[in-house]
């Protein structure tokens, strides 16, 4: 299996273009979920109490949000050229969780969850580390056959590691060396819409917590594994 270590290419890019970045897909989930919302609404197909579960869930999200792009906004002001994050003592497996409930039912059905079930507490930011899960089993999902599964893996020893893996259209040795690189776009994708930053602002995020942030693949059409290995 090949592997590409991010961590040698520079990182100058532009925190509120991340942060931008950082809200064009949560908000884009949001909307879905509104829509999905009123038709269930209209057909009464859906309960007071999972209409309310979603309307938390969405709450949660666009704060989540709103705090980002303050943050970035307040770094910008103070020129500060690493990503802000506010550390404290949260539970990595809730996180996980957490994340995991923002996304449907029919999505959450795919994703399979392996490792820790117990408390597996250490010092992050809880935000940001939920938004580097999210945009890589977003990713996950967005490159892969449509009903297909999404692993997540969850291992402690001393420091916590995740993997998620997919089964989608896997990654060449040119896309490896490039993928986390700021805006890169890989050719072979280019009908999926994005900017290129996702990738690039969790790798900012995870080494701004003193991590390391990796990919693997067999090849194109072979799918992909993204590490990620955090200091507790």
């Amino acid at each position: 299996m090949t592997e590409t270590d991010p961590r040698t290419e520079p990182a100058p890019a532009d925190l509120l273009e991340i942060a931008a970045h950082d809200a064009i897909q949560p908000l884009h989930s949001i909307k879905l979920q509104l829509d999905l919302l009123a038709r269930k609404l209209q057909k009464g197909e859906i309960s007071t109490e999972a209409v309310l579960e979603t309307l938390l869930i969405m709450s949660r999200r666009t704060s989540t949000l709103a705090a980002q792009l303050r943050s970035a906004i307040q770094a910008r002001r103070d020129g500060s050229s690493a990503y802000v994050v506010h550390v404290t003592r949260c539970d990595f497996t809730a996180i996980i969780n957490g994340v995991i409930k923002q996304f449907d039912p029919g999505e959450r059905e795919r994703i399979i969850l392996t490792g820790h079930e117990r408390v597996l507490e250490g010092y992050w930011d809880g935000d940001r580390i939920a938004q580097v899960i999210r945009e890589l089993v977003e990713n996950a999902f967005k490159y892969s056959p449509e009903g297909s599964q999404v692993r997540i893996e969850i291992e402690s020893n001393g420091e916590v590691a995740l993997t998620v893996q997919d089964c989608g259209v896997g990654l060449t040795l040119s896309e490896l060396q490039n993928l986390f690189r700021p805006s890169y776009r890989s050719e072979r994708v280019v009908e999926v819409a994005g900017t290129g930053l996702g990738l690039y602002a969790s790798r900012v995020i995870v080494e701004a917590h003193g991590g390391r942030i990796w990919a693997e693949s067999r090849g194109a059409g072979q799918g992909s594994a993204f590490h990620i290995v955090l200091p507790r």
